[in-house]
Protein backbone atom coordinates (compact mmCIF):
# COMPACT_ATOMS: atom_id res chain seq x y z
CA UNK A 1 0.00 0.00 0.00
CA UNK A 2 1.30 3.43 -0.93
CA UNK A 3 3.90 2.05 -3.39
CA UNK A 4 3.97 3.88 -6.73
CA UNK A 5 6.43 3.91 -9.65
CA UNK A 6 7.55 6.41 -12.28
CA UNK A 7 8.94 4.85 -15.47
CA UNK A 8 10.43 6.95 -18.27
CA UNK A 9 13.65 8.61 -19.39
CA UNK A 10 16.07 10.58 -17.26
CA UNK A 11 16.28 13.47 -19.74
CA UNK A 12 15.87 14.27 -23.43
CA UNK A 13 17.64 11.34 -25.16
CA UNK A 14 18.35 9.90 -21.73
CA UNK A 15 18.61 6.65 -19.82
CA UNK A 16 15.52 4.53 -19.24
CA UNK A 17 14.88 4.75 -15.51
CA UNK A 18 12.32 3.76 -12.91
CA UNK A 19 11.76 5.34 -9.51
CA UNK A 20 9.74 4.00 -6.58
CA UNK A 21 7.95 5.75 -3.77
CA UNK A 22 6.97 3.77 -0.70
CA UNK A 23 5.01 6.65 0.83
CA UNK A 24 2.47 7.49 -1.86
CA UNK A 25 4.73 9.89 -3.77
CA UNK A 26 6.19 12.01 -0.97
CA UNK A 27 9.74 10.71 -1.51
CA UNK A 28 11.33 8.80 -4.40
CA UNK A 29 14.30 6.53 -4.99
CA UNK A 30 17.16 7.78 -7.17
CA UNK A 31 18.24 5.62 -10.16
CA UNK A 32 21.99 5.76 -9.47
CA UNK A 33 22.89 2.37 -10.96
CA UNK A 34 21.45 -0.88 -12.35
CA UNK A 35 20.35 -2.06 -8.89
CA UNK A 36 18.48 1.14 -8.01
CA UNK A 37 16.42 1.93 -11.12
CA UNK A 38 18.84 2.67 -13.96
CA UNK A 39 17.39 0.15 -16.43
CA UNK A 40 19.01 0.93 -19.81
CA UNK A 41 21.85 3.41 -20.27
CA UNK A 42 21.92 6.03 -23.01
CA UNK A 43 25.00 6.21 -25.20
CA UNK A 44 28.05 8.20 -24.14
CA UNK A 45 27.98 11.84 -25.25
CA UNK A 46 26.13 12.11 -28.56
CA UNK A 47 26.44 8.38 -29.37
CA UNK A 48 23.28 6.25 -29.48
CA UNK A 49 21.21 4.92 -27.94
CA UNK A 50 19.06 8.02 -27.42
CA UNK A 51 15.98 6.87 -25.52
CA UNK A 52 12.69 8.70 -25.94
CA UNK A 53 9.16 8.20 -24.65
CA UNK A 54 5.92 9.99 -23.99
CA UNK A 55 3.45 9.80 -21.10
CA UNK A 56 1.88 6.49 -22.14
CA UNK A 57 0.41 3.60 -20.17
CA UNK A 58 2.15 0.55 -18.77
CA UNK A 59 0.30 -2.59 -19.82
CA UNK A 60 -0.08 -5.32 -17.17
CA UNK A 61 -0.93 -8.67 -18.74
CA UNK A 62 -0.53 -12.26 -17.53
CA UNK A 63 1.76 -11.18 -14.70
CA UNK A 64 4.07 -9.10 -16.90
CA UNK A 65 4.55 -5.34 -17.33
CA UNK A 66 5.13 -3.85 -20.80
CA UNK A 67 6.13 -0.28 -21.71
CA UNK A 68 6.91 1.26 -25.11
CA UNK A 69 9.96 3.44 -25.83
CA UNK A 70 11.92 4.59 -28.84
CA UNK A 71 15.60 4.87 -29.61
CA UNK A 72 16.43 7.78 -31.92
CA UNK A 73 19.38 6.27 -33.75
CA UNK A 74 19.94 9.18 -36.14
CA UNK A 75 17.81 12.17 -37.12
CA UNK A 76 14.38 12.99 -35.77
CA UNK A 77 11.57 11.13 -37.52
CA UNK A 78 12.98 8.30 -39.58
CA UNK A 79 15.65 7.68 -36.96
CA UNK A 80 13.12 6.50 -34.36
CA UNK A 81 13.27 2.77 -33.69
CA UNK A 82 10.37 1.33 -31.69
CA UNK A 83 11.23 -0.90 -28.74
CA UNK A 84 9.45 -2.35 -25.73
CA UNK A 85 10.73 -3.16 -22.27
CA UNK A 86 9.04 -5.71 -20.03
CA UNK A 87 9.45 -7.40 -16.67
CA UNK A 88 7.58 -9.84 -14.44
CA UNK A 89 5.17 -7.79 -12.33
CA UNK A 90 6.39 -9.45 -9.13
CA UNK A 91 10.10 -8.82 -9.85
CA UNK A 92 12.32 -6.23 -8.21
CA UNK A 93 11.45 -3.46 -10.68
CA UNK A 94 14.42 -1.32 -9.61
CA UNK A 95 16.83 -4.08 -10.72
CA UNK A 96 17.80 -3.78 -14.40
CA UNK A 97 18.30 -7.56 -14.52
CA UNK A 98 14.53 -7.95 -14.12
CA UNK A 99 13.87 -6.14 -17.42
CA UNK A 100 14.05 -7.29 -21.02
CA UNK A 101 14.27 -5.05 -24.08
CA UNK A 102 12.88 -6.11 -27.46
CA UNK A 103 14.62 -5.69 -30.77
CA UNK A 104 14.58 -2.14 -32.11
CA UNK A 105 12.41 -1.74 -35.19
CA UNK A 106 12.63 1.18 -37.65
CA UNK A 107 9.74 2.21 -39.89
CA UNK A 108 10.75 1.42 -43.46
CA UNK A 109 9.82 4.12 -46.01
CA UNK A 110 8.82 1.31 -48.43
CA UNK A 111 5.98 0.39 -46.04
CA UNK A 112 4.25 3.75 -46.61
CA UNK A 113 1.87 4.09 -49.57
CA UNK A 114 3.45 5.65 -52.67
CA UNK A 115 0.23 7.66 -53.09
CA UNK A 116 1.25 9.74 -50.07
CA UNK A 117 3.99 11.28 -52.17
CA UNK A 118 7.37 12.53 -51.10
CA UNK A 119 7.44 12.71 -47.30
CA UNK A 120 10.08 14.13 -45.01
CA UNK A 121 10.74 13.54 -41.31
CA UNK A 122 8.56 10.42 -41.41
CA UNK A 123 8.68 8.06 -38.51
CA UNK A 124 6.78 6.39 -35.71
CA UNK A 125 7.02 7.35 -32.08
CA UNK A 126 5.22 7.69 -28.74
CA UNK A 127 4.07 4.07 -28.66
CA UNK A 128 1.28 2.71 -26.47
CA UNK A 129 1.21 -0.89 -25.33
CA UNK A 130 -2.24 -2.47 -25.84
CA UNK A 131 -3.76 -5.95 -25.87
CA UNK A 132 -6.38 -6.89 -28.44
CA UNK A 133 -9.52 -8.93 -27.63
CA UNK A 134 -7.85 -12.10 -28.96
CA UNK A 135 -4.90 -11.68 -26.57
CA UNK A 136 -2.36 -10.28 -29.03
CA UNK A 137 0.09 -7.63 -27.84
CA UNK A 138 0.61 -4.46 -29.85
CA UNK A 139 2.58 -1.24 -29.75
CA UNK A 140 0.27 1.44 -31.23
CA UNK A 141 2.51 4.26 -32.48
CA UNK A 142 1.69 7.64 -33.90
CA UNK A 143 2.77 8.19 -37.50
CA UNK A 144 4.54 11.52 -37.93
CA UNK A 145 5.26 12.91 -41.42
CA UNK A 146 5.95 16.23 -43.15
CA UNK A 147 3.68 17.19 -44.74
CA UNK A 148 1.23 15.56 -42.32
CA UNK A 149 -0.58 12.40 -43.38
CA UNK A 150 -3.68 12.86 -41.26
CA UNK A 151 -5.35 10.22 -39.11
CA UNK A 152 -2.99 7.26 -39.50
CA UNK A 153 -1.11 5.19 -36.93
CA UNK A 154 0.92 1.98 -36.91
CA UNK A 155 0.36 -1.28 -35.04
CA UNK A 156 3.57 -3.18 -34.30
CA UNK A 157 3.16 -6.76 -33.05
CA UNK A 158 4.91 -7.57 -29.75
CA UNK A 159 5.74 -11.16 -28.82
CA UNK A 160 4.34 -12.49 -25.53
CA UNK A 161 7.82 -12.52 -23.96
CA UNK A 162 8.35 -8.90 -25.05
CA UNK A 163 11.52 -9.71 -26.99
CA UNK A 164 10.35 -9.42 -30.60
CA UNK A 165 8.67 -6.61 -32.53
CA UNK A 166 7.41 -7.10 -36.07
CA UNK A 167 5.38 -5.04 -38.53
CA UNK A 168 3.11 -6.11 -41.38
CA UNK A 169 2.47 -3.08 -43.62
CA UNK A 170 -0.65 -4.75 -45.08
CA UNK A 171 -2.43 -4.77 -41.71
CA UNK A 172 -0.32 -2.60 -39.41
CA UNK A 173 -0.86 0.74 -41.10
CA UNK A 174 -4.25 1.78 -39.74
CA UNK A 175 -6.67 4.67 -39.99
CA UNK A 176 -6.98 6.27 -36.57
CA UNK A 177 -8.48 9.73 -36.02
CA UNK A 178 -5.70 11.80 -34.47
CA UNK A 179 -3.09 9.11 -35.14
CA UNK A 180 -0.67 11.70 -36.52
CA UNK A 181 -0.49 13.42 -33.12
CA UNK A 182 0.20 12.22 -29.58
CA UNK A 183 -2.50 9.86 -28.33
CA UNK A 184 -2.91 7.52 -25.36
Amino acid sequence: AGVVYLLGVSQHWGDIVIRRSDDGGLTWTHPADERSGLLFRKGPGEAPPHYHCAPVPVLVRHGRLYRAFEDCTSRWGEGFAACVISAPADADLLDAASWTMSNKLHLDRAWLPAAWGRLQNWGWLEGNMVADPQGGLWNALRLSTQPPVWDHACLVRVSEDGRTLSFDPASGLITLPGGHTKFT
